[in-house]
């Protein structure tokens, strides 16, 4: 549905429900006037309390959404920490880090510097 004929279709029999609030939240995304021209359209048809509605609506989903963001940014990190921890262990195997003993000196320094 396009979101003109969605203003349009704003009217007395419209059904106030989520997924409403969910088509006026993803167009508003792309396009900031859509949410005054929504509202217009539910002032003139006297619903002004969907306009409440909608903005408690919209602080639930806000609320949800933070914590999924958030909780998949602890899951990525993990993700990227195993992923480099294998890297490491990889590099060094491949480079004999893990069996390499100090076969060196130093001239003129002691060993414990």
């Amino acid at each position: 549905m396009d979101k003109e004929i969605f203003i349009q279709s704003i009217n007395n029999e419209t059904v106030f429900n989520n997924a409403f609030f969910k088509k006026v939240f993803g167009y508003s995304m792309y396009d900031p006037s859509f949410l005054t021209r929504v509202a217009s359209a539910l002032t003139h048809i006297g619903g002004k309390d969907i306009i409440a509605l909608y903005n408690q609506w919209y602080q639930e989903y806000k609320v949800q959404d933070d914590k999924m963001m958030k909780d998949t940014s602890q899951w990525y990190q993990k993700e990227c920490d195993k992923q480099y921890q294998n890297y490491l262990q990889k590099v060094r195997g491949e480079n004999g880090y893990n069996n390499r003993t100090i076969d060196y000196q130093f001239t003129g320094f002691s060993q414990d510097w």
